[in-house]
């Protein structure tokens, strides 16, 4: 079984970053063989309605950059369902610190439309923080 308790800090200044705190469905995350439903920091969300505007938004991950309203701060079991997450709206991202398995989502491409979606969200790949 994998820990995911020690994951580290995506943000380069956290004080200086906005996240915001919004319920996330995780029903159409696959389990692992232990049951558990992990999303990991790094991950791109959506939600159903503008998550800036509305406090009873349902986030939920997403692949598209198009489609992407924030950024996943933070590991999160949902083996128990929907729960309260924290998603970076404007701040600087070190990519260098997510998950191997994470990191590779983020190419060139994907950065350069994530510049144009999240104009406040800023990255860095930079693996000596």
């Amino acid at each position: 079984m994998k820990n995911y308790s020690d994951s580290k800090n995506i943000l380069i200044k956290p004080e200086d970053a906005f996240a915001k705190s919004i319920v996330a469905d995780g029903s159409n995350i696959s389990a692992d063989t232990d049951g558990n439903k992990y999303l990991l920091a790094g991950q791109l969300m959506g939600a159903n309605k503008d998550i800036a505007l509305n406090d009873d938004a349902i986030a939920q991950p997403v692949s598209d950059p198009k489609q992407a309203q924030g950024i996943l701060r933070n590991d999160y079991n949902f083996k128990d369902g929907k729960q309260y997450v924290s998603i970076v709206t404007n701040g600087y991202i070190n990519i260098a610190q997510m998950s191997d398995s994470v990191k590779p989502f983020y190419t060139a491409d994907v950065v350069d439309a994530l510049k144009a979606q999240l104009p406040g969200v800023h990255f860095v790949n930079n693996a000596t923080k």
